[in-house]
C-alpha cells in the first residue's frame, strides 16, 4: 500500500535517529516505497544520513547507487569523481 508506505516514510524521517537514517538508507530502491519519499527523507535528516546512505554506494542496484548520490549531493558531501 503507497500511502502505508508514504507514512511509515515519513515517521522514520521525523524520529530524527541516527538509526532512522539506517533504516531509510536500506529502502533506496526498494519498488514498494516512492524514491522521492526516500530521498527527501533522507535529505530531512541531515548530515547524519550520510555514513547510511554512503554505504549504499556499493550496491549492486544501480537504482540504489542513482539515489544514494543523490542524496550525499543534496546532503553537500563531495563525491570522488569516478
Amino acid at each position: 500500500e503507497p500511502a502505508v508506505a508514504a507514512a511509515a516514510v515519513d515517521a522514520l524521517a521525523r524520529l530524527g535517529e541516527p538509526a532512522a537514517a539506517t533504516a531509510l538508507a536500506r529502502l533506496l530502491g526498494d519498488d514498494r516505497v516512492a524514491a522521492r519519499n526516500v530521498t527527501d527523507a533522507l535529505v530531512s535528516l541531515g548530515p547524519e544520513a550520510a555514513g547510511p546512505v554512503a554505504a549504499r554506494l556499493d550496491d549492486p542496484g544501480a537504482a540504489v547507487r542513482v539515489h544514494a548520490v543523490e542524496v550525499l549531493e543534496r546532503l553537500g558531501v563531495d563525491l570522488p569523481a569516478t
